[in-house]
């Protein structure tokens, strides 16, 4: 029989077992308190997630309400800016026809600056035109009154002449002769000048 079995069959502690025990105990303890720490911290961590689980309930609840309100704001600013992008499309419109017109009207003015340019050179050429008819006209006149004077010189010679006054006569002829001299001149000058 062993040394650590009693008579009644029951064995006798190993005197080794206290410690054993000892450290049964230890360990049945330490995993007990583990346990405990664990369980105490599961519970921990259940309450603040709980807490912090209300809390984030509130804020989205809040934040939905806060969103409501924003998307509120957001439709009648949306409202706000169709409304001002209708007023700048017709403001759009109304430049683009302003644009027009002016391109229109820049047009006109360009064309009539052309048009009184063409004015101003045919006016200047009807001032040249008037001017050459008044320089021709003048030209005229002093052949003219250079043939009336050797007309009248003619007609004065010939009545001498008729009235048998060869005195007279012999006196003016060279005066009508000059006179006739200068009205050939005279037609001859505005010839040259003005063709025939």
């Amino acid at each position: 029989m062993s040394e650590h079995s009693s008579l009644w069959g029951l064995t006798q502690p190993d005197p080794r077992s206290p410690w054993r025990r000892r450290l049964l105990v230890a360990g049945l303890a330490s995993a007990f308190l583990v346990l405990a720490g664990a369980g105490a911290a599961a519970g921990y961590l259940a309450w603040t997630n709980k807490e912090r689980a209300d809390d984030w309930e509130a804020r989205s609840a809040r934040l939905e309400r806060n969103v409501g309100a924003l998307n509120e704001v957001v439709i009648a600013r949306t409202e706000s800016l169709n409304e001002r992008t209708e007023e700048l499309n017709a403001l759009a419109a109304r430049v683009k026809r302003a644009e027009r017109a002016i391109r229109r009207s820049e047009a006109d003015v360009r064309s009539l600056e052309l048009r009184q340019r063409q004015l101003a050179n045919e006016k200047a050429q009807v001032e040249d035109a008037r001017a050459a008819i008044a320089a021709e006209r003048g030209a005229i006149e002093d052949v003219a009154l250079a043939y009336i004077d050797c007309k009248n010189g003619l007609t004065e010679l010939l009545n001498h002449i008729l009235a048998d006054d060869f005195s007279m006569a012999s006196t003016i002829f060279e005066r009508v002769d000059a006179d006739c001299q200068t009205a050939e001149g005279e037609l001859s000058g505005y010839l040259a000048a003005y063709g025939d």
